[in-house]
């Protein structure tokens, strides 16, 4: 995130050596979040979709995108974006290391299931696959083997729904440029 940010936050007062003692510190309040304005994130025409490629960092989003690696949390704010670490998408590697800390390993990720879907709508050219979650016990009834055929429901692993989580973090909204200066603006004034 782009330190001229910072620079806009107010500060606080914040004792930073021992409860005890009174002796406080000017602090930077990072937990202080400035509200774009909302006629700008009601206003859909002024968003261009934008997809995540592997290994593309926030900061090299904003360079490429509006020049300047400062309009970095401009990219957070117009996506809801509180914790990058956890809201932005991880590249293979960072996938795989999350994979094996949450699920043991990947196999066992790849093996285990996290829920079952019924395929109510298969994806065309102009609609997307339309599905809902069903339960594992509907799912292996024979009401349900006489009622879904075969092609129309699917066992969903627990590696694929996390790699779709994180394949859904990648589409993103960038804020048209025209109005990236203005938000500045607004959150200087905010902080001032």
């Amino acid at each position: 995130m782009s330190s001229k940010y910072f620079t806009l936050l107010p500060t606080v007062d914040y004792n930073v050596f021992d409860s005890r003692v009174n002796q406080t510190q000017k602090l930077t309040n990072i937990l202080v979040r400035n509200k774009i304005r909302q006629d700008v994130l009601d206003n859909a025409n002024l968003y261009y979709p934008y997809y995540v490629e592997e290994n593309e960092r926030p900061d090299i989003v904003s360079y490429n995108y509006y020049g300047d690696t400062k309009y970095t949390w401009i990219i957070f704010f117009g996506n809801e974006i509180i914790d990058p670490y956890f809201q932005w998408p991880l590249d293979t590697q960072q996938f795989e290391k999350f994979i094996i800390n949450k699920y043991g390993s990947i196999e066992s990720a790849k093996t285990t299931t996290h829920h079952y879907e019924r395929i109510m709508r298969t994806a065309t050219s102009t609609a997307p696959e339309y599905v809902i979650e069903i339960s594992e016990d509907y799912y292996n009834t024979s009401e349900a083997s006489r009622i879904i055929p075969t092609d129309q429901k699917r066992e969903v692993s627990n590696f694929d729904y996390e790699l779709t989580q994180n394949n859904n973090k990648r589409k993103i909204n960038l804020i048209a440029d025209d109005y990236v200066n203005q938000i500045f603006e607004d959150a200087r004034r905010a902080f001032a």
